[in-house]
């Protein structure tokens, strides 16, 4: 696959995930393709801060304390922002990952996910963004 240069444009990817190793490495690895980076241990963080016009996708975990992944992908939607979201699971099965993507998720990874796989998968939405997020 192509690489893509996102290191002239404004991209900020949101990672959410309550292991700050995770943040971390996830953080690390999408800065080496030129992202910013968002960090937020819990959903109910990047809801009060809000998601900035130019975040470009999101990537949570699943299973996070207080709000799930799933609802917070819904949450953002209702507030009528519209962006990729890639969910990551340290804990799935086949139930969970269909209400992920009938909920709108681009994907559902497990973890421990394979850094050339996730970053291959970002690469991709990143490449097929034909709009910019509708942010209120």
């Amino acid at each position: 696959m192509c690489a893509v240069d996102i290191s002239g444009d404004k991209t900020t990817i949101v990672i959410v995930d309550d292991d700050v190793k995770v943040r971390q490495k996830l953080e690390t690895l999408l800065a080496g393709i030129g992202a910013r980076v968002k960090t937020y241990c819990c959903a109910e963080a990047l809801l009060r801060e809000g998601v900035h016009a130019d975040t470009r996708c999101m990537i949570a975990e699943n299973c996070l304390p207080g709000m799930d992944g799933i609802q917070l992908m819904r949450t953002v939607q209702e507030q009528g922002i519209r962006m990729p979201t890639i969910l990551l699971a340290r804990f799935s099965d086949v139930p969970t990952a269909v209400r992920a993507m009938q909920a709108g998720a681009v994907d559902f990874i497990d973890k421990p996910f394979v850094d050339r796989v996730l970053l291959a998968r970002v690469r991709q939405v990143l490449s097929n963004i034909k709009y910019s997020p509708t942010v209120p």
